[in-house]
């Protein structure tokens, strides 16, 4: 399970269209030294491109095959771009169980990705922080913290920050 690289955020872009950053690239190739990757033969992705180019620096790599999955992508969320205590605060409230109308219904998001993982087999996922915190908590069958989401944003590079 691979959350995608870290992105250069663009505050004018909505979030899914953000790409990596130069700095995410090369942790990625840093990440396919440290993993064994004998078993995994196709590696699966949220349609999102920064997960699609996470996905396609691993697959070119490795020689294997990637595949988009819908069911992959991040928490739906209708908000804009957020100072980053402001994400914090929201992001953590919705992962710790205080309904955001303006985010995906947690339990239909979990549901989703959920659904989507018992499909794949044998596969590297290649997703993002929210519902990768959603589906841990309900794997564990506890929330994660805003402490537990705040480990993804130390990924994130703010593009002119």
């Amino acid at each position: 399970m691979i959350r995608h690289a870290p992105v250069e955020v663009e505050p004018d872009q909505p979030a899914a269209e953000w790409k990596c950053s130069e700095v995410g690239k090369k942790l990625t190739l840093e990440l396919i030294d440290s993993v064994k990757w004998e078993d995994i033969h196709v590696i699966y992705h949220s349609p999102e491109i920064k997960a699609q180019q996470t996905a396609k620096i691993i697959a070119n790599e490795l020689g294997i095959r990637m595949y988009v999955r819908t069911s992959l992508r991040e928490v739906e969320a209708r908000i804009g771009f957020l100072p980053i205590n402001q994400f914090i605060a929201r992001v953590g409230d919705y992962l710790e169980g205080y309904p955001d109308p303006d985010f995906e219904d947690y339990d239909q998001a979990v549901a989703r990705f959920h659904q989507s993982i018992c499909e794949i087999v044998s596969a590297a996922i290649v997703s993002h922080g929210r519902i990768l915190t959603a589906w841990y908590s309900y794997l564990l069958g506890s929330r994660l913290s805003r402490k537990d989401f705040l480990m993804y944003l130390s990924y994130i590079q703010i593009h002119g920050k």
